[in-house]
């Protein structure tokens, strides 16, 4: 499927053309009728339920809306387009509104249907009157006034072929002409004089009186001379008697038990019945309302059997078709040349329930099957899919290359209902946005509120990074809710190390060890903590159980409290060199239970017994 490329024949119009002017009224109903919001379809506090989906009366408010919102601007573009054609063959909108179609336009035109001028006609040629129809009072002032409808013919009428009059024809005193010859015309005594060389009656003639030429009288009933009678009445109306006319007129009906062949056109305008074996098969039909006609069509009571290479057509163009080819594959082609294809379209009143599909539908050249009459479909040219009616296209297919392809979702993508978790991107398409519910208790209520989860790259100054690489980047997973302030596992997360984000120091969680700079570190040794570096503590450190004095427990070095400064408290003391002490109290208990020696002698760490 070929992305739309613009007409060529746009730009090779003549910007004089009757034809740019229709295609621009065309272009700018469609502009007007399509650049109109559409209707408020947000739903209102009532329309939401508990549960955060919508009610049924939000949806049948945008059934309603979006139905009334196509009904609209489907009319307006159709009285635009119809207004449009009609100031265009009207000649060009030089003045009036048009009130029927039908017209030809004032700048000249020619016509191929029939022409009805019901409120008056006129006619001429070079700017000089020829011809008009007008309405003249008959014996005016009398009780047998009467208007009649007159049509003026200023100057001499030539008529090529025949001529029908249902009515009378008034001619003057000076009668009728052939050629140069007058032929019928009324003397100075009143009389009606039929002149020529020879007269020729082609045709019944109807007379009150006889017609009598010579020795030959034609009465009422028959033709006779002196007593031989050449025509009787009585042999007119028999089955045995062949009659040969030019233009037959029959007031009555007329009924025909032989088969009746017209070589010329048939006009039947007050309807007709066609059929065989004595059944109708196709008729005209008129619907009246209190004598008021309000419908007219043809009524097809059979089939339509259409041979190889017929069908219907529309202004020339075949409509449908039936056609075998050359291939000998039996098809029926159905199409709308130069117009529109409306599958379902309603009569105006009452609209198609539904459109069932009975077969599969297939690409152009019957390679593929596009659509299954159950539902399942190809599109592996591409794809795309909207929302609402008239509303943005939300996926799509794309082609770079056979490694770069796939499907484009350019709005929401919901999880589990039209109110679950939300997958999307940023307007400039460098974040993936999860968009996840949270259900919170305010004031007794649970609230649901939808947090957006963001994801993208961005350039690092991690001091950890490659500083071989011309650029390096971070995953950076962002929470946009200023109450979503945490983010918590529920199971252990693994990595290789973990970093703390900073430019200027290289904190980082390795295996079994801390780093803080270089060189700088915690250890786990065997047995304990190795520590890497100078230590510097801001308040107290000690064994986890201790307590001071003489029968007391652990170590600790820790501030004192109520004298300030710092106090080390150890079992014992060992110091390897210098030991500087600016004041020394020495506290002991002695308890013995035999002898006691007081010396200034010596003292030792340890007894060994000699033998």
């Amino acid at each position: 499927m070929a992305l739309p490329v613009i007409n060529p024949g746009i730009a090779q119009m003549d910007p004089d053309s009757s034809l740019y002017a229709l295609y621009t009224r065309f272009y700018e109903n469609m502009v007007s009728a399509a650049g109109v919001d559409t209707p408020d379809i947000t739903p209102t506090s009532a329309e939401i339920q508990e549960d955060g989906t919508l009610t049924d009366a939000y949806y049948a408010r945008v059934d309603a809306a979006m139905a009334s919102y196509k009904e609209i601007t489907m009319k307006n573009t159709a009285y635009g387009d119809a207004l449009s054609i009609m100031l265009s063959i009207g000649g060009g909108g030089g003045g009036g509104s048009p009130v029927a179609d039908g017209y030809v336009a004032r700048i000249g035109d020619s016509m191929l249907g029939l022409l009805q001028a019901k409120y008056g006609f006129e006619a001429g040629y070079a700017d000089t009157k020829i011809f008009d129809t007008t309405i003249i009072t008959e014996n005016e002032g009398t009780d047998n006034e009467a208007d009649v409808n007159v049509a003026h013919v200023y100057g001499r009428l030539l008529v090529d072929e025949n001529l029908d009059v249902t009515g009378k024809i008034i001619v003057g005193n000076d009668g009728l002409f052939f050629g140069a010859n007058q032929t019928l015309y009324k003397d100075n005594s009143g009389n009606v004089v039929l002149k020529g060389t020879n007269i020729k009656l082609d045709g019944a003639i109807a007379a009150t009186g006889n017609i009598t030429r010579g020795d030959i009288v034609i009465s009422s009933n028959s033709i006779h001379n002196g007593n031989n009678v050449y025509y009787h009445a009585g042999n007119s109306n028999i089955a045995t008697v062949d009659w040969t006319a030019k233009d037959l007129t029959v007031a009555g009906d007329a009924v025909i038990t032989g088969d009746s062949l017209f070589g010329g056109f048939l006009s039947a305008l007050n309807g007709f019945s066609i059929g065989a074996d004595n059944t109708a098969l196709l008729q005209s039909v008129v619907v009246t309302e209190s004598d008021v006609v309000v419908d007219k069509y043809i009524n097809l009571k059979s089939f339509v059997s259409l041979d190889n290479g017929t069908g219907l057509k529309y202004n020339s163009h075949p409509i449908l078709k039936a056609y075998v080819g050359s291939d000998s594959n039996p098809r029926v082609d159905f199409g709308a040349p130069g117009m529109k294809l409306y599958l379902g379209s309603p009569d105006g009143a009452t609209a198609t329930s539904r459109i069932i599909l009975q077969a599969p539908i297939y690409n152009y050249d019957n390679t593929y099957r596009i659509i299954s009459q159950y539902g399942d479909g190809n599109f592996p040219n591409s794809f795309s899919a909207g929302c609402a009616n008239g509303g943005p296209t939300v996926m799509q297919t794309y082609y770079t290359s056979s490694s770069d392809c796939g499907v484009v979702f350019l709005k929401n993508i919901r999880l589990g209902s039209s109110s679950g978790p939300i997958l999307s991107t940023d307007s400039y398409e460098k974040q993936a946005v999860v968009t996840l519910p949270h259900v919170h208790v305010v004031s007794s209520t649970n609230t649901t509120e939808h947090i957006p989860v963001k994801m993208y790259f961005d350039d690092t100054d991690s001091v950890f990074a490659d500083q071989s690489l011309s650029w390096s980047a971070s995953l950076n997973i962002d929470l946009d809710n200023a109450n979503a302030e945490f983010f918590s596992f529920k199971k252990p997360v693994e990595a290789p190390f973990f970093s703390i984000e900073g430019s200027t120091y290289k904190t980082k969680l390795g295996e079994n060890v801390l780093f803080f700079a270089d060189g700088v570190f915690l250890e786990g040794v065997n047995g304990g903590i190795y520590h890497s570096g100078n230590a510097t503590f801001s308040a107290s450190i000690g064994s986890t159980a201790f307590a001071s004095g003489f029968a007391g427990y652990g170590w600790a070095v820790m501030s004192n409290l109520l004298y300030g400064g710092y106090e080390a408290t150890f079992d014992t003391l060992t110091v390897r060199k210098k030991m500087r002490v600016y004041e020394l109290e020495v506290q002991k208990i002695t308890a013995t239970n035999g002898s006691l020696w007081v010396s200034d002698a010596c003292s030792g760490d340890s007894v060994t017994e000699l033998v």
